[in-house]
């Protein structure tokens, strides 16, 4: 079969597009932009090539000023209102207590009635039921609480040994003298204060021996009351303790001795 010019021309042109067509993307790839974050250029880069390492907390993005201890003035105290409920100091006396209350209502109670309920109370392991069980007794009209209140002098408590002394100068229980001078002594300063005023109250010269054993003491306020006990009680062996508390080492002592020495001579004289 023959092949005309123009079949050979359009055979011709066919082939050289074709050709030119493989060649585009070669041309297109030379033409782009060289960009090295490319897949093909993180893919090719080597592995022993430097990257950057992500910054926790603790690395080294924290600054220098992190790492240096805050000065202590910069510190707030903690608002009291933000602390446990538990570490919250618990008033006890707004506690309420159906004895307390009852001990208040007994008060207006008939005696028999009122010395029935407050001597168990005695025995209450909680010594604020004892105290004011105590006192009430104190105020007691009759003689029937004056053994109870000088079995309570007995009592762990200080403070309700010293309610049951004062509840016995108030009874004015001379019985009980005995009982009170061994509270002269007692372990406690205070109880030993209110032996020494209950004695006074009470005006028993047989209490006079056992309080001028006082003028030994070491405590010079127990000194100064005791010479005023001597002073209140009076008579003659009272006069002979107070004459040797005039050389007591400390100066009020040795001044409210001679007072009362002067005080008793006068009455003397009248």
């Amino acid at each position: 079969m023959r092949v005309t010019r123009t079949q050979v021309l359009s055979l011709v042109i066919a082939i050289a597009g074709l050709a030119a067509a493989s060649q585009i993307p070669g041309l297109f790839r030379n033409l782009a932009p060289v960009d090295e974050s490319t897949p093909a250029k993180r893919e090719s880069a080597p592995l022993t090539q430097n990257r950057t390492k992500p910054r926790f907390d603790g690395g080294p993005a924290k600054t220098q000023a992190s790492n240096q201890a805050i000065p202590f003035a910069q510190i707030e105290p903690e608002s009291p209102g933000a602390m446990p409920a538990t570490t919250q100091p618990v008033d006890r006396t707004q506690v309420p207590n159906p004895n307390l209350d009852r001990i208040a209502e007994l008060e207006n109670q008939p005696v028999d009635t009122a010395l029935n309920e407050l001597l168990p109370m005695l025995d209450d392991e909680d010594p604020a039921i004892r105290r004011a069980a105590v006192e009430s007794l104190g105020d007691v009209s009759t003689e029937a609480a004056v053994p109870a209140l000088t079995a309570a002098l007995s009592d762990t408590d200080p403070q309700v040994r010293i309610v049951a002394l004062e509840g016995l100068a108030a009874h004015d229980a001379r019985l009980a003298v005995g009982s009170i001078e061994l509270h002269l002594h007692d372990q406690d300063a205070e109880v030993r204060l209110a032996a020494i005023e209950a004695l006074s109250d009470l005006d028993s010269k047989s209490a006079v021996h056992a309080l001028a054993s006082l003028l030994y003491d070491q405590d010079s306020t127990i000194r100064l009351l005791a010479v005023s006990a001597l002073g209140d009680i009076g008579g003659k062996n009272a006069v002979m303790y107070l004459g040797q508390a005039r050389y007591d080492p400390e100066a009020s002592v040795r001044a409210n001795a001679i007072h009362i020495l002067s005080e008793l001579e006068y009455d003397a004289a009248d």
